[in-house]
């Protein structure tokens, strides 16, 4: 089955992405680059989604219906998939939609997916014409996933949440409280990447002054 991910938002959005990828490769799954879904060349796109802005909503859903457009299965995750999953659920053709606390679960999933697939269905829920919701909590606690899918720089995420209640701000209902990867496994992650070449290793987070607090 091929893959292909695309990503809106922030660089923690970016290094899930990463940790997505490098899990579906070692599952045994195809990435493919993520093209214009006009041109074809995936089974499967998933599009990890923000919702910072009302400009990165519509980019989320611009995204997802070109995709839907090209035939192949469509899974939104992300922060706009978490907080908004009922508005998403009535886009047409959209196969599953999955929380920020699931992301890295996704290849769980996609073995329904492969059976949607054989049935040649346009839903994930076969007996359904809405896409399957799976979306709980996101204060999920963090673990170790040295991954990364740029070739010189690498994203390793050790802190995901806020604990401030800004007014103006949704993402501490996306991302849940904050928490961070311990120092043990973070050292660890950063001398896998190390051994594996990379010379620069990028620290992304949330709240990143919050690290080590909670």
């Amino acid at each position: 089955m091929r893959i292909a991910i695309a990503t809106l938002g922030c660089k923690v959005n970016q290094s899930e992405s990463a940790s997505i990828e490098g899990i579906l490769r070692e599952k045994g799954y195809e990435i493919v680059p993520y093209t214009d879904p006009a041109i074809g060349g995936a089974d499967v796109y998933v599009i990890n989604t923000c919702t910072v802005t009302a400009k990165s909503d519509y980019q989320s859903r611009q995204l997802i219906r070109r995709a839907i457009k090209s035939g192949a299965k469509v899974i939104a995750t992300g922060c706009y998939a978490q907080l908004r999953h009922e508005e998403l659920s009535g886009i047409e053709g959209l196969t599953l939609i999955i929380g920020n606390s699931q992301k890295e679960n996704l290849h769980e999933y996609l073995k329904s997916v492969t059976f949607a697939l054989s049935k040649t269905s346009r839903c994930w829920n076969v007996n359904s014409d809405r896409p399957s919701i799976v979306v709980d909590s996101p204060e999920t606690p963090l673990t170790l996933n040295p991954y990364s899918s740029d070739r010189s720089r690498a994203f390793l995420k050790v802190q995901d949440g806020c604990n401030f209640s800004c007014s103006y701000c949704s993402i501490p209902l996306a991302r849940g409280r904050s928490r961070s990867l311990n120092l043990k496994d973070t050292l660890e992650a950063i001398d896998r990447l190390s051994n594996a070449g990379y010379r620069e290793i990028v620290l992304t987070g949330i709240h990143l002054g919050s690290y080590g607090l909670a």
